[in-house]
């Protein structure tokens, strides 16, 4: 038997939920930009280049470096496609909408080339 899953508090929607309303565009656009695309991916990508440089150093073999590397990518894809999907959803000016959908494109392909 194994261990029980933690629900969480009530009202807390689970990971699974969240992961589906990121997707789905269902979160406001400040919160999916500033928090999932900007604060979430820039210390996801942070932490995954550290790892990269240490299998770097450490002269790992090329399949970790890999794996290392491409670790944070769905993660950016879901970043960029909720950011994407919530601008459609946005309320206010049009531009800020845009904005936030080019600069999260280039936000994720800086954090990925770096």
């Amino acid at each position: 038997m194994g261990a029980a899953v933690p629900r969480g508090r009530k009202g807390d929607p689970g990971l699974n939920q969240l992961i589906k309303k990121l997707w789905g565009g269902e979160v406001p656009l400040g919160e999916a930009f500033w928090s999932y695309a900007v604060s979430y991916g820039l210390l996801l990508n942070v932490v995954t280049s550290f790892c990269f440089t240490l299998l770097l150093i450490r002269e790992a073999p090329l399949v970790w470096l890999i794996v290392s590397f491409c670790a944070p990518l769905p993660y950016n894809i879901l970043a960029v496609v909720a950011v994407w999907r919530s601008a459609d959803r946005y309320a206010g000016a049009r531009h800020r909408a845009e904005l936030a959908r080019v600069g999260t494109v280039f936000w994720m392909l800086f954090l990925t080339a770096a």
